[in-house]
């Protein structure tokens, strides 16, 4: 290191996945999530967990993100030791007992015209098929790295480091990829703590034994950690309802065999719950809301939620929209919902396709949907589009999932929550009525109504 240091602050993080993980490999063609090169085990790069840090403390101080984590950049007459970071992060490696692996069906959309359409696999000069899987590790998977700060006497940079853990804490952060798609989000378990004095020569070995020192040698410091409230949401919308009658949002049939097995069925994440995925739920709204900017002459905003797209560059990867996957249901009750059967009916002749009956499993039930529009300049009006949608949702104008045609996946809204900060208005959609802060609604709509088309 080219800095000089007489103190090493070491912590030791748990931590718990509380939505699906993508942490993505270069490797398969089927967005798989990154194994280990030895051991073959998914884990974090410490890169990426670095790279959450760095962005959390610019939000805080961004003076204090270059000195702890290094300049950016090299500029001219910058001191090395001003260019070095104080801060050095380990991979994160999850207890393999806690892990469960997703695998999610999903369509490539053509943003233009908003179909199905196929694209080249990169460096390959093929096109692949329409529909690719993401691999995910399940939420509830449990993973631990290790955080060091080398400093000089002062405290101040701990000082810091802890404000970052606070930030973390309060679980509005996320890692790896899908993040618009509600993925990432993280829950500390808890964080050991242990200073290693250079000067003094007890301290000094155990620094050079520290990967074996016992649990016993650490400070508990996650009970004075109080959660952060400084980088939430700009607005989370929380709606409560229940379907109307089925819903289906088709998974993979994987453990059921035999005549009576269904051909379709409903996605589950890993605890087996049955789901609406946050990108299925997330493709439905950019659906209704690409049709209400359109007649409202608000095209381009959709750029702001949703992303830019362009050679290079993922769907959606600039979003500012975060959508949770929701939960439908009983899970047992769904488990023990008969099948249905339907025919297949031949688009081009409107007749029945000879053999063709085909039984679905489709779920039912209460489910809460939870969306974020993140920070930026056009929070204010992606909510107020987003709200439309949802009216639209409520109203019965729009369903989720597959199914449109005979009549599934409407959905019955009891009440829609918006948190804006510390005020919260609450719209009654079963009594018409709205309590609370009701000038969030208004400032939606009229930040949407002014905002450039």
């Amino acid at each position: 290191m080219a800095f000089h240091y007489q103190y090493v602050d070491k912590y030791v993080v748990s931590a718990r996945c509380s939505s699906p993980l993508h942490i993505g490999s270069a490797m398969g063609g089927k967005e798989e999530v990154l194994l280990h090169p030895v051991d073959r085990e998914p884990f974090i790069q410490s890169s990426g967990i670095a790279g959450v840090l760095r962005n959390v403390s610019a939000k805080i101080r961004r003076a204090d993100t270059e000195r702890l984590f290094g300049a950016s950049h090299f500029e001219e007459n910058t001191n090395a030791n001003d260019f070095a970071g104080r801060v050095k992060v380990s991979d994160g490696r999850f207890k393999m007992d806690t892990v469960k692996m997703e695998l999610r069906p999903r369509v490539a959309i053509d943003p233009g015209t908003g179909s199905v359409f196929a694209k080249e696999k990169e460096g390959s000069g093929v096109s692949a098929g329409q529909k690719f899987e993401t691999e995910y590790i399940g939420a509830g998977a449990e993973f631990s790295f290790d955080v060091y700060l080398y400093r000089m006497e002062d405290v101040g940079d701990r000082e810091v480091l802890e404000q970052i853990f606070r930030e973390l804490k309060a679980e509005h952060i996320q890692i790896g990829g899908q993040k618009t798609n509600g993925s990432g989000y993280i829950q500390l378990k808890e964080i050991l703590f242990k200073e290693f004095d250079m000067t003094d020569p007890d301290s000094r070995k155990e620094w050079a034994e520290e990967d074996e020192l016992p649990a016993a040698a650490y400070q508990s410091i996650a009970g004075r950690l109080c959660a952060g409230n400084r980088f939430g949401a700009a607005y989370t919308f929380t709606v409560t309802a229940r379907t109307e009658g089925n819903l289906l949002v088709k998974g993979i049939s994987a453990d059921a065999f035999g005549k009576d097995a269904p051909d379709s069925v409903n996605m589950r994440n890993a605890g087996g719950d049955f789901i609406i995925p946050g990108s299925s739920l997330k493709g439905s709204l950019r659906n209704r809301m690409t049709f209400i900017a359109g007649n409202l002459g608000k095209s381009s905003l959709l750029k702001e939620i949703f992303g830019y797209t362009g050679k290079g560059r993922n769907f959606g990867a600039s979003g500012r929209i975060s959508v949770k996957d929701t939960v439908v249901g009983n899970q047992k009750d769904n488990e023990a919902a008969d099948l249905q059967h339907r025919i297949h009916i031949d688009k081009f002749t409107g007749g029945v396709i000879h053999g063709s009956l085909f039984a679905e499993k489709n779920v039912h039930g209460s489910l809460t949907m939870e969306i974020s529009i993140l920070e930026s300049e056009h929070a204010d009006a992606a909510a107020g589009l987003l709200l439309l949608a949802l009216r639209d949702l409520a109203a019965g104008l729009m369903n989720l999932g597959s199914g449109y045609s005979v009549g599934k996946g409407f959905i019955h809204v009891i009440d829609i929550e918006i948190r804006r900060g510390e005020e919260t208005v609450l719209i009654n959609w079963e009594k018409q009525e709205m309590k609370g802060a009701e000038q969030i609604i208004h400032d939606c709509l009229q930040k949407l109504k002014i905002s450039k088309g």
